[in-house]
């Protein structure tokens, strides 16, 4: 099998890779680390968007003679399609503004567009590995509430004609599609590795900021996770513990992006290293709980033992982020 990245052949060696999933992750794990992505592929000659791999990844190896990839900075696919984004969200909410009427043709338009915001913010999310649930909006919804919406009011664009009230929700649900876009580049941002740390002190914080009133979101949800598994509603309550966990490995991964940053500074982050400790060791109780039907075990751990680290997490990331604000204050005098 033949591979050729950017129409280089690479060295590449099969060792245990039995199908086309093994071979692709290997590279996308090379690709990671240089902050780059697949943007085209072709598999024996033939081309496929990156989404359509997915039915294509149990197929053995033995099948296939050439893989053809192109790949891009996964910054500049970020910066440059937001800033279209941006860009052109900002005509269209000039245009419902500086008009009472609008034509046909314009709206359907506007109907496509706003179907290809949706598309660009879902292949970001895709290429980072991370959920719209993790962003707030200005107005503290979140982030997938306001995509959903998005996608809802689309299809029902051609109401603009008739609705002034629809007008006004339209046009603060795009500031709010916006605002939500910039906190995914915020994220991107941090995760750059060949950004300096003074370029991330802002995006940091803005990060904390969101993460701060997400957090405290999590001592009313655990214990509905608990009543859900006591309840006999299993299923709903292994799902709202899956996406708690999510969220939290990437609230960490922030930290921890955050420490790699800052270690050289004058900051103690010894407290932050604990606390994820003593989340992994508590996450690590709850799945034997729950493995072993002990609820009695889950709902101590829910309703009482987590809370305490909770607020911890909540207290220690105030004061990174006082920290930072400090430190950026400091690079401006």
């Amino acid at each position: 099998m033949e591979i050729y990245i950017n129409g280089e052949k690479i060295s590449y060696s099969l060792q245990n890779d039995k199908t086309l999933n093994d071979v692709l992750e290997s590279i996308l794990s090379f690709l990671d680390k240089n902050d780059l992505y697949i943007d085209k592929i072709s598999i024996n000659n033939i081309n496929y968007d990156f989404d359509q791999l997915e039915n294509l990844k149990t197929e053995p190896i033995n099948n296939i003679n050439k893989i053809e990839i192109t790949t891009a900075f996964k910054q500049e696919l970020v910066t440059d399609t937001v800033e279209n984004i941006i860009s052109y969200l900002t005509n269209v909410v000039n245009y419902v503004k500086d008009n009472e009427s609008y034509l046909d043709d314009n709206l359907e338009k506007i109907k496509e567009g706003l179907l290809w915001c949706s598309n660009v913010v879902e292949k970001i999310l895709v290429i980072y590995s991370v959920s719209v649930d993790f962003f707030l909006t200005k107005s503290e919804k979140q982030f997938s509430f306001v995509c959903s919406q998005l996608k809802e009011i689309g299809e029902n664009i051609h109401l603009l004609k008739v609705n002034k009230e629809f007008k006004q929700q339209f046009l603060e649900l795009i500031v709010d599609f916006m605002d939500g876009m910039i906190k995914v580049v915020t994220y991107v941002f941090v995760r750059l590795k060949n950004l300096p740390k003074e370029s991330k002190i802002e995006h940091f914080i803005t990060l904390f900021d969101d993460n701060i009133k997400l957090l405290s979101k999590l001592n009313e949800i655990f214990p509905n996770i608990s009543n859900g598994f006591t309840s006999g509603k299993e299923k709903n309550a292994m799902e709202l513990f899956s996406s708690t966990i999510n969220f939290l490995a990437f609230y960490f991964e922030i930290l921890i992006l955050c420490t790699d940053s800052y270690a050289q500074t004058n900051y103690d982050f010894s407290n932050i290293h604990q606390l994820i400790k003593t989340f992994s060791d508590i996450f690590a109780n709850i799945k034997n709980s729950i493995a072993e039907k002990d609820y009695v075990n889950l709902s101590d751990i829910l309703e009482y033992e987590i809370v305490e680290p909770i607020n911890n997490l909540i207290e220690e990331t105030k004061k990174l982020k006082e920290f930072l604000i400090n430190l950026k204050d400091q690079q401006y005098k």
